[in-house]
């Protein structure tokens, strides 16, 4: 009777082990998809950030965190550029002559201008880059006039809209603001607080899969520039349409790595994001600190893919200045020689 129970006992052990192992099997294999590769893309382009630095510098990476996804989407640029009848169309809505002028730059990229007596529009038809400026409308600004934030962000939107322009992938309900004066008889402007303003440049940020987009100058945003009357006085954007294919992930570096490559000097200092007049001059020592995910348009090449962007302090004798460091958030072997 005692060997019939333990032949129970046993049994009833070996059915836990073999339904545990079964579950961890399983287990394992979802997670092995979930996190496998599917570099569908194959090999990509490295991503190319402007250094200012100058000369060889110290790097402290030792405060360096980093907090991300093991892996992060790549997407592929459906489309970048305006065609010359979308150029007119949109020189039309401006209240601007049509035809205009096309020139090559250096770079063999096409180029649309067109202008009258107050305003003026520039746009890159290779690499879908918008610029307009009506000065007219800023001379004409109130100096004793003050800025209603919220007025100006609906009223950019309304006129964004009127011009047909595709705001997918700009966050509309987060608006961010810059405020400016005019100085009395002349179009300077200073940067002032709010109560103090009477120009408003309201910014739009990019965002692909809920993450911010930055390209080369700050953050990939759609501008708008109103006086105190509500009057559009600039207008700034890029074209930009991503095939939304999910299943293109690619692993990313480690925190670990990330540190090791800064310490090599393998960073990139610049100053986009934090709006900085100049660049940091000659440095000694650079500090880094915490990291953060963004996708990178650098509205060249036909993929948009996640980097890192580092809070850093320049320092040069006994002052630090704020700064940033730019880092490839893909692996090595991702990119093509």
């Amino acid at each position: 009777m005692e060997i019939q129970k333990l032949r129970y006992l046993f049994g009833d052990v070996f059915k836990i082990c073999l339904i545990t192992t079964l579950v961890g099997v399983v287990i394992f294999g979802v997670y092995a998809f979930v996190t496998r590769d599917n570099d569908i893309y194959g090999k990509l382009p490295k991503p190319y950030f402007q250094n200012s630095l100058t000369r060889e510098v110290v790097w402290d990476a030792s405060a360096v965190s980093l907090d991300t996804p093991a892996q992060e989407v790549v997407f592929k640029v459906k489309n970048r550029k305006i065609s010359r009848e979308q150029s007119w169309g949109l020189a039309g809505k401006l209240g601007l002559p049509r035809g205009g002028t096309i020139e090559l730059d250096k770079n063999k990229d096409e180029h649309y201008y067109t202008k009258n007596a107050t305003s003026e529009l520039s746009i890159n038809l290779t690499d879908g880059s918008v610029h307009y400026k009506n000065s007219g409308v800023t001379a004409s600004t109130l100096a004793t006039s003050t800025i209603n934030k919220t007025q100006a962000a609906a009223e950019a939107k309304k006129f964004v809209a009127g011009l047909g322009i595709n705001t997918k992938t700009y966050d509309l309900k987060q608006p961010k603001y810059e405020f400016l004066q005019r100085t009395p008889g002349s179009n300077h402007l200073s940067e002032v607080k709010e109560n103090k303003a009477n120009i408003v440049y309201v910014s739009f940020n990019r965002k692909i899969d809920g993450v911010d987009v930055v390209t080369v100058g700050g953050f990939d945003s759609l501008s708008i520039g109103l006086n105190n009357q509500n009057q559009v006085i600039s207008l700034n954007y890029s074209v930009l349409e991503v095939i939304a294919d999910t299943n293109a992930s690619y692993k990313l570096i480690s925190e670990g790595s990330a540190q090791s490559k800064i310490k090599k000097g393998q960073g990139n200092l610049n100053r986009y994001l934090i709006d900085a007049e100049e660049a940091v001059a000659n440095p000694s020592l650079i500090s880094v600190g915490k990291g953060k995910t963004y996708f990178y348009n650098d509205q060249k090449t036909e993929f948009l893919q996640p980097i890192y962007v580092f809070e850093a302090d320049a320092v040069t004798g006994n002052q630090a200045e704020k700064a940033e460091i730019y880092l490839p958030a893909l692996k090595d072997t991702y990119f093509s020689k």
